[in-house]
């Protein structure tokens, strides 16, 4: 077969594509509503979280501490994810991170007009 008879197909990237959360320093966090996990995803066979964020949709890959903390169940919640930097195991680094849920409006405190304030840590 001749290659010249073939083009190939390069998908144009459109506005609102999905973009990867890579983050590098600790302290690093992500904030989003869980859309979709997407399963058994490139050669590792990996989730793929995609969160709706301030800026669009976010892909985040899963690793083990992501993979053991977020769920099905977590569809259309709104999650923060906090990188806490690399740290030392006995088969290497691994990238570490917390998930944390938003609490719920009724434990949020709400002050009242002539509550003591002068304990507010803000």
């Amino acid at each position: 077969m001749e290659e010249s008879n073939w083009v190939e197909r390069i998908p144009e990237k459109k506005e609102g594509d999905y973009k990867t959360w890579k983050p590098t320093k600790e302290g690093e966090e992500l904030i989003g509503i869980v859309k979709e996990i997407k399963t058994k995803v490139g050669k590792h066979e990996s989730n793929v979280y995609v969160m709706t964020t301030g800026d669009g949709d976010m892909d985040v890959w899963g690793c083990k501490l992501l993979d053991d903390n977020i769920s099905k169940d977590d569809i259309g919640k709104k999650l923060r994810i906090l990188y806490k930097g690399d740290k030392p195991s006995p088969n290497g680094d691994y990238h570490d991170f917390g998930v944390y849920d938003e609490k719920p409006l009724e434990e949020i405190p709400v002050i009242q007009e002539g509550d003591d304030v002068s304990n507010v840590p803000f």
